[in-house]
């Protein structure tokens, strides 16, 4: 039941239904509270910094070793912190907040045209950017196939393809605000990759790198949507 809430959820955050995603995920992690993999797909559904830290407290306090979750902490803190001293230097300097706002509020008025379409989160450079990632992911997934249908001594070659097709993502130039996306989907490579690595070797592990690298190529799509719901005004991940 879990999992199924849980892929309804993707579902409905792929179509940008953020209330129906998140409605969803509450109800996965109220049903099952320890389900590490609910609660990081929650955090991305989450638009408040205090929602999105807590769920990802609740991942790394299942998971401590959770890569996705400890990493996207960081930037958070790391996030507030620049908030909290931008704050800071309002106020020292003699400058209400609500005067700052009111001339942030006044610039964003006051945007073109051109912003809109090409600006560092442009709607257009947002789309181009998912046109040009999206042929190479199914070029990974159908060398994936081919690897899946590979015995252990010939993976070789097709693991050498999976990382050719991964380092032309890599070099993939896109919008700061699509960064985090990208850098997912590398991460759901380097995954995908290592399980392939470990079953070559006969080693323990690849499982787990399988698992891994689908929950980040999930969380890759929910990032993805929510750029194209927040451009041209999003400048980076959650």
């Amino acid at each position: 039941m879990i999992d199924n809430l849980v892929d309804q959820a993707i579902v409905a955050a792929k179509a940008g239904n953020w209330k129906e995603a998140r409605n969803l995920l509450s109800r996965a992690v109220q049903i099952d509270p320890k389900n590490a993999r609910a609660w990081y797909l929650l955090s991305q559904v989450f638009e408040e910094s205090d929602r999105i830290e807590f769920c990802l407290k609740r991942v790394l306090e299942i998971d401590p070793n959770n890569e996705q979750a400890t990493e996207k902490l960081r930037i958070l803190k790391a996030k507030q912190s620049d908030s909290n001293v931008w704050v800071s230097h309002s106020r020292n300097s003699g400058w209400p907040i609500y005067v700052t706002l009111i001339g942030i509020l006044m610039v964003c008025m006051g945007l073109s045209g051109w912003y809109y379409f090409y600006g560092p989160c442009g709607v257009t450079l947002v789309k181009a950017s998912k046109e040009e990632l999206a042929p190479l992911l199914v070029e990974f997934t159908d060398a994936e196939n081919v690897a899946m249908s590979t015995s252990r001594i010939a993976l070789a070659g097709p693991v050498a393809e999976l990382q050719r097709i991964r380092r032309k993502i890599e070099l993939v130039k896109v919008p700061t605000c699509m960064e985090d996306a990208r850098s997912l989907m590398v991460e759901s490579m380097n995954y995908e990759i290592e399980a392939y690595m470990l079953f070559m070797q006969d080693s323990y592990g690849t499982q787990k790198q399988f698992e891994l690298a689908k929950t980040t190529l999930e969380a890759a799509s929910l990032e993805i949507e929510r750029v194209l719901q927040c451009a041209p005004f999003c400048v980076g991940g959650n």
